[in-house]
C-alpha cells in the first residue's frame, strides 16, 4: 500500500508540474504579441486606400507589410513585443 501511495505521490507531482510549465509558456506567449492598427490619412485628413504600411522592429530590423482597406484602415497582428517605427 505504501508503494503504491509513493507512486501516486510522484504522478501527482509530476503532472502538477506538467501544468504550471504548460500554463506559464502559454502566458508568456500571450504577453510576447501585440497587435498594431490605425488608420492613414492624407494631411486633408482624407483617408488613404490601397496606401502600404511598414512596421520595422527596432531592435531586429524584422519588418511586416500591409495595405490599407477601403477605408484606410490596416492591422498588424502577432508582432512581436518591442519598439517599432511604423511609415506609410
Amino acid at each position: 500500500m505504501k508503494a503504491v501511495l509513493l507512486n501516486f505521490a510522484k504522478f501527482f507531482g509530476v503532472s502538477m508540474l506538467t501544468a504550471l510549465f504548460c500554463t506559464a509558456a502559454f502566458t508568456q506567449t500571450q504577453a510576447t504579441a501585440a497587435d498594431l492598427s490605425g488608420t492613414v490619412t492624407d494631411p486633408n485628413g482624407a483617408v488613404v486606400a490601397g496606401a502600404t504600411v511598414t512596421a520595422t522592429q527596432q531592435g531586429t530590423n524584422l519588418s511586416r507589410t500591409v495595405q490599407t482597406g477601403a477605408d484606410g484602415t490596416y492591422r498588424m497582428l502577432g508582432l512581436p513585443a518591442g519598439d517599432y517605427q511604423v511609415t506609410a
